[in-house]
C-alpha cells in the first residue's frame, strides 16, 4: 500500500498491547505482513523495504549532521603555545 499505511499499522501498537508484544518479538517478513493483514493492512514487501531504505537514509543524514568540522583555530593556538615553551 504505502509508507503511510505502514506507519498507521505500527502506530496501532500504542493502543493494542497484544500487537505491541507481537511486534517486539523477532519475526520474518512473511509473519510481519501476515500480522499487518490480520489488522486490516494490505502491506507488501516493497512497503517494508521502502521504509527500511528511508530509515537508513535518515540515519545516515543524522550521522553526517553530527560530524563537526575540525577546529583548526584550536590546533593553531596549541601549536603556537608549544613553540613558546621550547
Amino acid at each position: 500500500m504505502s509508507l503511510e499505511d505502514l506507519d498507521r499499522f505500527l502506530t496501532l501498537r500504542d493502543s493494542d498491547p497484544d500487537l505491541a508484544q507481537a511486534l517486539a518479538q523477532p519475526m520474518d517478513l512473511d509473519r510481519f505482513l501476515g500480522l499487518a493483514a490480520e489488522h486490516g493492512f494490505a502491506l507488501s514487501e516493497a512497503d517494508v523495504f521502502a521504509a527500511q531504505h528511508a530509515n537508513t537514509r535518515r540515519e545516515r543524514q543524522l550521522s553526517f549532521s553530527r560530524i563537526k568540522p575540525p577546529n583548526h583555530a584550536a590546533c593553531a593556538i596549541s601549536s603556537t603555545a608549544d613553540h613558546h615553551h621550547v
